[in-house]
């Protein structure tokens, strides 16, 4: 299994490298590779890195040790892991689908070609070409341009690949190591629990228990020691280097649940292949971690402030993934997530009530793992389809990459009358609702359908035994406002608000798809003048005083209720509208009631009628002290999320 086959015919001679490994990169840092015909497989047989190119001459030099040095400042030690070995190496192991894997000093990412799921690969190199050839070559895959010195992995590693800069020497917070031997050390901080690092490193290294006494306590105080054999030495032959000998030095991560086992001197002697190397040392160990996986999964971790309930939901969610034939490839990505929730810290910098908005949250984990599990039964197509969310229109991907193109939100689209073919009707009705809805009352002409409905309109007062009609000043501010979805009429007391309404209330519910109106008010006007009114005039209504009455609510209902009971009852009165596909209108009377935006009665009201089709406030007075009082009004009339 390769993304890339290797193409034996390629052969880049010595004095070709640097002018075809420059080319590639141009192409790439232009977007010119498709332009030419050269394929990313092209790249993955051809480039070959810095390993090899330093142009030095030892005649320049004083002596051998100048002349070495100054080679490797230039080359940092790269030489790239050839494809053969990489293959090698990655079926020793044999990963699966569900490992999270790194190579700390990748290059251009040799070791990822042949590994299973890309997104869950990690990998970090300082020189940035090697990174941009990684990046165009395995794009789903994590990779940083990062130095190993300074990398902070996000996510803990079950196995780790690498072939190390070797015989450098750096110097640690006062501490020198060898490149090879920090390597090592990075690792035993990354891996988990019985994970496994197969490192390419000179013969020489850990081969004395003298000489590299320290160095090998080291090794025995983070890993237990699995095997080691040498690489034919004519391994790095195609850049430059005939002859050096190498060996794959094969570790695992310490565990309490696991018998130690200390480091040997001694190489195995390795004439078969890799299928006898994973039956004879690897798959025994895979067996013992899998039978410990439970074990395994929590050492290390503090589980005192782990909450259990939600590690019992994550556990049973993580193995539900693991299990499914369809979505154990996302295993690692979900498992990484929870890896990134545990270890998250808060930067020093930020404010702790900015660190609460940004944080990865215990919420965040189950519903990711919920949405991974609603996937195992989606069908997958190689199409891309233009959709629109509630805010913008976007090109779906179909397929499994799921690449996700964000086109234009639909504001801009509405404000500037940028027509998408697929939403051409959507966005002209919304630009005519917008124009019509930004016209200035002055400047409005009565409707003549409106006008006929409220000259005929009347209602009947059983105890006054009189019918009540509009004046031709109501009739003319309420046919203006039924032109538009949302209106604030604003009438001193007696002025006739409450006639205005329920004249739009009875046009709406006839002349639309509205299913009912909500009629919204303080205690004072739903007692005293709404549910009076109604009954005199005999208008089929309902008041909502609890959870029983929602459920008796007949569709083309006038619905009254109080802003407490909307208070109290939010969650349902949600759920009803959410039902009735916000199909719904809303008159609220004294809307100024809420002018204070941190009240409970203005939380409610924003909460439930929000998104409601077509909104009305009625008001003696929509501010009373101050202007900033219209905001959370406005902000309900208009669904604007206002931040206070």
């Amino acid at each position: 299994m390769c993304k890339y086959n290797i193409d034996e015919k390629i052969i880049i001679p010595q004095d070709k490298r640097a002018n075809i490994n420059a080319k590639i990169l141009y192409l790439i840092t232009n977007n010119l590779v498709d332009k030419t015909g050269f394929t990313a497989a092209d790249i993955f047989n051809s480039y070959t890195g810095d390993g090899g190119l330093h142009g030095l001459e030892m005649k320049d030099f004083k002596n051998f040790h100048e002349y070495g040095k100054a080679k490797k400042e230039i080359e940092q030690g790269q030489f790239f892991t050839p494809h053969k070995i990489c293959k090698f190496i990655v079926d020793c192991i044999k990963p699966t689908n569900k490992d999270i894997i790194y190579d700390l000093t990748c290059g251009m990412g040799n070791f990822f070609n042949y590994l299973p799921v890309e997104t869950n690969i990690y990998g970090a190199d300082i020189d940035i070409k090697a990174v941009k050839i990684a990046k165009y070559l395995y794009p789903s895959a994590n990779i940083e341009h990062e130095d190993i010195r300074t990398y902070k992995p996000p996510v803990k590693a079950d196995i780790i690949f690498g072939n190390p800069p070797f015989n450098l020497e750096w110097a640690i917070s006062g501490i020198k190591f060898s490149s090879q031997m920090y390597f090592c050390k990075k690792a035993a901080e990354i891996l988990k629990p019985a994970g496994l690092m197969s490192i390419i490193v000179p013969d020489s290294f850990l081969s004395d228990g003298f000489f590299n006494k320290s160095d090998i306590e080291q090794i025995n105080n983070d890993f237990n020691f699995i095997t080691q054999f040498n690489l034919p030495s004519n391994s790095f032959k195609n850049i430059g280097v005939s002859d050096f000998k190498t060996k794959l030095l094969i570790l695992q991560k310490k565990s309490q649940y696991i018998t130690d086992k200390g480091y040997q001197t001694a190489k195995e002697t390795i004439n078969s292949d890799s299928e006898h190397i994973y039956n004879t040392y690897i798959q025994p160990i895979l067996s013992e971690k899998e039978r410990l996986g439970g074990k395994l999964y929590f050492e290390g971790k503090n589980e005192e402030y782990i909450d259990k309930d939600f590690m019992f939901k994550v556990n049973k969610y993580l193995f539900d993934i693991k299990r499914h034939p369809k979505l154990s490839s996302k295993y690692g990505k979900c498992e990484s997530f929870l890896q990134e929730y545990l270890t998250q810290k808060q930067p020093e910098k930020m404010l702790y009530s900015e660190w609460e908005k940004i944080k990865i949250k215990t919420g965040d984990v189950i519903k990711y793992y919920k949405k991974v599990l609603s996937s195992a039964d989606r069908v997958y197509k190689n199409e891309k389809h233009i959709v629109k969310t509630n805010h913008s229109f976007y090109i779906k991907d179909y397929s499994e990459a799921e690449t996700h193109e964000h086109i234009a939100d639909i504001n801009t689209s509405v404000l500037n009358e940028s027509y998408i073919d697929e939403f051409i009707k959507l966005i002209s009705r919304k630009s005519k609702e917008y124009k019509q809805q930004s016209l200035k009352f002055d400047d409005m002409a009565a409707d003549p359908v409106i006008k006929r409905f409220l000259k005929d309109w009347s209602v009947y007062s059983k105890s006054e035994k009189d019918t009540k009609k509009l004046t031709d000043t109501q009739a003319t501010d309420t046919n203006k406002l039924l032109q538009k979805r949302y209106g604030v009429l604003q009438y001193s007391m007696g002025a006739g608000k409450t006639l205005c309404g329920l004249a739009m209330a009875q046009y709406q519910l006839l002349n639309t798809n509205i299913k009912n109106v909500f009629v919204v008010g303080t205690a004072i006007a739903i007692n005293n003048t709404w549910d009076v009114v109604l009954d005199d005039y005999d208008i089929d209504y309902k008041r909502i005083n609890g959870l029983s009455d929602i459920a008796e609510i007949q569709e083309k209902q006038i619905l009254i209720i109080t802003l407490d009971i909307v208070i109290k009852l939010q969650k349902w009165l949600k759920n009803f509208i959410k039902s009735k596909s916000q199909k719904i209108m809303l008159i609220f009377d004294e809307s100024d009631a809420i002018s204070n935006p941190f009240s409970k009665r203005t939380k409610a009201m924003l909460s439930v009628f929000r998104k409601c089709r077509y909104k009305y406030l009625t008001t003696g007075t929509m501010t009373r002290n101050n202007i900033c009082e219209a905001a959370p009004q406005l902000e309900l009339l208009y669904h604007h999320f206002t931040t206070f």
